[in-house]
């Protein structure tokens, strides 16, 4: 297969989130409205490929979480805010149901799972 390369360079994360946001909006749309709380913060340096892939997986998951149907009632919210020291923080929230919490110590776990199981199903087509 081809082999994707992924290089830091100065980014917009704002610019970067809004892609992501452009890729995930017809799962966010029926589920909830998009909320943006975005403040003044510096560049950063990163891959694009992989900060739209993490948002855009992020996003979809929060809209997953929410029942389709009453989007005026629901909220994905994306805020962006910096540290004194400068760093970037990225803020993802929704009005899901959320995680069980017994499962909260297993999530690295079942997310690994899942990835095996879409790996197999995919070598299996």
């Amino acid at each position: 297969g081809d082999v994707i390369a992924f290089s830091d360079s100065s980014l917009d994360i704002h610019a970067t989130i809004e892609s992501a946001v452009k890729i995930a909006f017809n799962e966010i749309r029926h589920r909830a409205r998009l909320v943006r709380d975005y403040r003044d913060v510096p560049s950063v340096l990163a891959s694009e490929g992989r900060l739209t892939q993490g948002f855009t997986n992020l996003l979809v998951n929060a809209a997953q979480a929410i029942p389709e149907g009453n989007a005026s009632s629901h909220a994905i919210r994306i805020a962006t805010l910096s540290s004194e020291d400068d760093q970037v923080i990225v803020e993802i929230a929704d009005t899901g149901t959320g995680i069980p919490p017994q499962l909260i110590g297993r999530i690295c776990d079942i997310a690994l799972e899942r990835y095996r199981n879409a790996s197999s199903k995919a070598r299996a087509a």
